[in-house]
């Protein structure tokens, strides 16, 4: 690498790490991520935990036998409060007033049904249906003629213990399969928003760059001292360069957070090996090499920040897409559709990463998405360089030939 291109590097990356910005989302980034982590799981908490809330249910009491009863004890020993009426229109006129949350009404021994302007009360929901299931089922079994400790043998949740084969000595270590479940979806949302955030950020911020360098004429001074090659390997690199230090400042944050949160009586998992945050890092810098190409092209066809908006929309769309398809992703890492969504270079930067934290990945499709990504990468690389380095000093309105006019010019 020469001295010209170094000199280019330099200034994009002191350029960017001196603004007050950067400095500030840099180290204010991990602090406001986690708080905001410890908000939504203190509301999360708080929201689960209704032992303190007064919940008043209205009873239709025209049938009545001691299964209703059994399910109103149950009820009100969870502190709830039981309206009973033998008129539906009058319960149905306290709800619709939120006297009450709602009223049920027993059509039958085994027939339930729940009344209410807001169905969507999970606690509420969930609290009666497993009430009156657990009273039905109760009464059935004692008529069946079984002794008490039967019934509770039949009534007791059954212990289901999962293991997980560890990749080292090929041991099983027991494992709580839902908290590994949402702590890999968990940290998969934090990568896939991290690479996004950064590739998105950064890829624009150099094609923004171009375009004021462009619309200034400054890139018309800078061309008496470095050829258009060697204006986009520096501008790359030095932004990228800043864009892979904030990267690895918040990685290191989170990181550190996960580390030492059993002192803050929060249990995070990390259940990745050196190899996988090795190929993860990978995925991120060809990612970007690939993504901020693209957009440092869009700015050397662009005369006006307005019209690199315009330019880039379409692709941008496509730089979000992984972050849709991230929950199937997550839920059946190794899917038919998951694979291909891996392997697509547009997508692999996330998606093979996501992969990667929620579940085995075969070598052979980490190496293929690596090898897609690296062609894809020279090949795009070519066609931009061809076109930034007409575009670069040209003005006005393009059309798709003109495209092609350049793409056959010789260097």
């Amino acid at each position: 690498m020469n001295n010209k291109i170094l000199e280019v590097i330099k200034y994009e990356f002191l350029k960017i790490v001196k603004s007050k910005i950067f400095i500030i989302g840099t180290l204010l980034g991990p602090i406001l991520y986690i708080g905001l982590m410890f908000v939504v799981i203190y509301f999360t908490e708080k929201s689960n935990d209704r032992s303190n809330d007064i919940i008043n249910i209205g009873l239709l009491s025209n049938y009545q036998d001691s299964t209703t009863n059994s399910v109103i004890s149950n009820l009100k020993n969870q502190g709830w409060n039981i309206v009973e009426y033998n008129n539906q229109d009058s319960l149905k006129q306290l709800t619709i007033r939120d006297s009450i949350k709602g009223y049920i009404v027993a059509d039958s021994l085994d027939q339930y049904g729940y009344y209410s302007t807001n169905l969507t009360d999970r606690y509420i929901n969930n609290t009666i249906e497993n009430a009156v299931t657990a009273t039905v089922r109760e009464k059935y079994i004692k008529e069946s003629g079984l002794t008490g400790e039967e019934i509770s043998k039949i009534l007791n949740p059954v212990v289901f213990q999962t293991y997980k084969f560890s990749e080292e000595d090929e041991s099983a270590k027991s494992t709580d399969s839902k908290m590994e479940e949402a702590s890999n979806f968990i940290i998969s949302i934090i990568i896939a928003f991290l690479t996004l955030m950064l590739v998105m950020l950064y890829g624009q911020t150099i094609g923004r760059s171009v375009v004021t360098d462009k619309s200034s004429k400054i890139v018309d001074i800078l061309l008496t001292s470095v050829n258009t090659k060697e204006l986009l390997i520096g501008k790359i690199v030095g932004v990228g360069s800043a864009g892979i230090l904030q990267f690895l400042v918040w990685v290191l944050g989170g990181f550190l957070f996960a580390v030492f949160s059993n002192k803050f009586s929060i249990d995070i998992p990390i259940n990745l090996n050196g190899w996988y945050v090795l190929i993860i890092f990978v995925l991120f810098i060809l990612g970007f090499i690939l993504f901020s190409t693209i957009y440092a092209m869009f700015g050397a066809l662009s005369d006006t920040d307005q019209n690199f908006n315009q330019i880039s929309q379409a692709f941008t769309m496509i730089t979000v897409m992984p972050f849709m398809i991230l929950s199937p992703i997550c839920t059946n890492p190794n899917s038919m559709f998951s694979i291909i969504m891996s392997e697509i270079p547009f997508f692999a930067p996330c998606t093979m990463g996501c992969r990667i934290v929620c579940g085995e990945v075969p070598i052979g499709q980490i190496a293929l998405s690596l090898i897609l990504l690296v062609l894809t990468i020279v090949i795009v690389v070519k066609i931009s360089a061809k076109i930034f380095r007409i575009g670069i000093l040209t003005s006005g309105n393009y059309g798709f030939k003109d495209l092609i006019k350049w793409l056959k010019t010789k260097e």
